[in-house]
């Protein structure tokens, strides 16, 4: 499970820190490797710099060090031809933050491009190699990856960052069913996909707490949320009760490149409606489900994060468990602030998360601090992370347990 970061100290730092190039000022980094790029550079004769800059990086690709990482420098190399080279990921939104140095720099004479930066030392983030401007890759020299809903990552892990074990199939457990089902909905005037997982044993079990789950096709795919995988995990070692889960797909199921997430997801009373006069009576009635509001949960992340603050506000006799990844509050003019703020809702427990790079922390703490002022039962998780499947599913144990956690 993730560690609760303190949320101003960590955005403090970040601010400070990784936006702050002069690495020379962070008296806790090892320049070691940047002191002996800078020897190689200067060689005067181009052979033995050619010579010195293969033995440099022989050396690297054959320890695995690349990226290089070493308490909170990071250095990343790309050994190919080209005319520029540059960084981009989490750290700089994806190139949209142009105040981030993100350029490499070339070693003459040899095709050995690098750049370094400082980052917290347990951070992940998602990031490619961007060669000639135009052409993102991956890191070739880097395993570790993550896939995004465009595909992979590369992936930068810091010495201090630790894999979430919950997300590894555990081996010899009974393992929950999953099953796919379609509803058409009268209120948005067309039909949508869900699944419904079912925990082991499900057939003796009843009166089952659920959590229904947006970008439910995400969250279910093993290369994104894993949620399925964390499920089994958790029930298996009684960290959590058994719990029936319903994965709603936002894709057309008819074709399966139309995604309506954008639409359906950001305050939209139909959507609502769907869930809490369609999709819950029908789900309550076909399977062994607890029906009292403590017992279910709405989670989402971005545009599904705003989507389960509204849920929160507009249905609190539906749902009292709100689960928020990275919510985008921004999204339409910040109007959910003023929805939360005149909601008349109560026993509502709350635990929402956000990345300290580009993942909209200050928006969160906002919403926070709203949640607070209505005594409402909120926490919030941050972690050094983007916005990115990444951090979100690393995040799933916590959440689950914190709502139905086995005492």
């Amino acid at each position: 499970m993730r560690t609760l970061l303190p949320i101003l100290l960590i955005f403090s730092s970040f601010v400070t820190s990784c936006k702050d190039q002069e690495l020379q000022t962070l008296l806790e980094v090892d320049l070691t490797i940047l002191e002996k790029l800078d020897s190689i550079s200067a060689i005067e004769f181009e052979q033995e710099r050619k010579d010195a800059t293969q033995e440099f990086w022989n050396e690297m690709k054959n320890n695995n060090s690349i990226p290089y990482t070493k308490d909170s420098l990071a250095v990343f190399f790309y050994f190919e031809d080209a005319q520029e080279v540059s960084w981009n990921g989490d750290f700089n939104s994806w190139s949209q933050d142009q105040s981030f140095k993100n350029d490499g720099t070339n070693i003459e004479g040899t095709k050995l491009w690098y750049w370094s930066s400082v980052f917290p030392k347990d951070a992940r983030l998602d990031y490619k190699i961007t060669v000639n401007g135009s052409n993102w890759i991956l890191d070739p020299q880097n395993e570790h990856q993550q896939w995004s809903g465009f595909g992979p990552n590369s992936e930068l892990r810091m010495p201090e960052y630790e894999a979430e074990s919950a997300l590894e199939t555990a081996a010899g457990i009974q393992r929950g069913t999953v099953e796919s089902f379609q509803i058409f909905s009268n209120q948005l005037q067309y039909e949508i996909a869900y699944q419904v997982y079912f925990p082991a044993d499900y057939e003796n079990l009843k009166d089952l707490p659920i959590i229904y789950v947006t970008d439910g096709h995400e969250y279910s795919d093993e290369k994104l949320g894993n949620m399925i995988t964390v499920l089994d995990n958790l029930i298996a070692d009684e960290s959590l009760q058994p719990i029936l889960t319903v994965f709603i797909d936002p894709r057309d199921p008819n074709n399966l490149n139309t995604n309506r997430r954008q639409s359906e997801y950001p305050i939209n009373v139909n959507y609502l409606d769907f869930v809490t006069e369609e999709l819950i009576p029908q789900i309550d009635t076909q399977y062994k489900t607890d029906s009292q509001a403590d017992k279910r949960a709405i989670l989402g992340t971005s545009l599904g994060g705003i989507n389960s603050s509204y849920f929160g506000a507009k249905a609190s006799q539906h749902f009292k468990n709100i689960a928020i990844q990275s919510p985008a509050y921004w999204y339409r003019a910040n109007q959910i602030y003023d929805i939360v703020k005149a909601a008349e809702h109560s026993d509502t427990k709350i635990f929402m998360t956000a990345g300290t790079f580009n993942d909209g922390l200050e928006n969160a703490i906002k919403m926070k601090e709203i949640y607070e002022s209505k005594a409402l039962n909120i926490e919030l998780m941050t972690v050094n992370e983007g916005h990115s499947w990444g951090a979100w599913a690393a995040q799933l144990d916590d959440i689950l347990v914190y709502f139905y956690g086995k005492e």
